[in-house]
């Protein structure tokens, strides 16, 4: 209802830790709220951008992203992924490039797809977080990146491909049997695409 729930606030300096934040109360509890939520109330919105932090909400608003929320700095739960199907049918995850956010993206992704949610990943390059990317490259480029956005399927596959040297042919063949194994799990339907991307890939008929 647009009311204060808590309060969060980042440390400056090198300090830890890094964020603090209000404690769980009979009001407010993470793992059951979303940071932006409160300002989609009313809007017919076609998806949700999900962030990783209060900050990536902030920076995309003042560029005109006004979509996006933010889980509070957790892992995303099954209590938030219902919050967001309550508002739309597509959700467009935008954590941050480094390694952190790509795994805690990993863990999140199957939770919006469980509750039933068409899941979308905006990849952004060079390590940057969503607020310092728009800042530095502006409001057409994140547009840009959404429309890139990858399926769940091929994201998955792509980061099952970060932990492989392609150059090195033993650990192509490799990559190639754990992607296959992966790609004969998913539906039928789908399957087609994902193996003409990892022929180009691997260079495997």
């Amino acid at each position: 209802n647009g009311r204060v729930l808590g309060f969060g606030a980042r440390v400056i300096d090198s300090g830890n830790p890094k964020y603090i934040n209000t404690g769980d109360t009979a009001l407010y509890n993470k793992r059951g709220n979303l940071y932006g939520l409160n300002l989609q109330k009313g809007k017919k919105l076609d998806d949700l951008v999900m962030v990783e932090g209060y900050m990536d909400v902030i920076g995309l608003f003042e560029t005109g992203v006004t979509n996006a929320v933010a889980s509070l700095g957790t892992a995303l739960t099954e209590e938030q992924a219902r919050l967001i199907k309550r508002y739309v049918e597509r959700v467009y995850i935008a954590y941050d490039g480094d390694a952190a956010g790509q795994n805690a993206m990993l863990r999140g992704l199957d939770i919006l797809s469980g509750e039933g949610l068409d899941v979308r990943v905006i990849v952004f390059p060079d390590g940057l977080d969503p607020d310092e990317f728009v800042r530095e490259r502006g409001r057409d480029a994140f547009d840009a990146l959404k429309e890139a956005a990858l399926s769940l399927n091929a994201f998955k596959l792509e980061n099952m491909a970060r932990a492989f040297s392609l150059d090195n042919e033993n650990e192509r063949e490799r990559f190639a049997k754990q992607a296959c194994a992966f790609i004969g799990s998913i539906e039928p339907i789908e399957r087609d695409r994902h193996i003409e991307r990892l022929a180009r890939l691997t260079g495997y008929p």
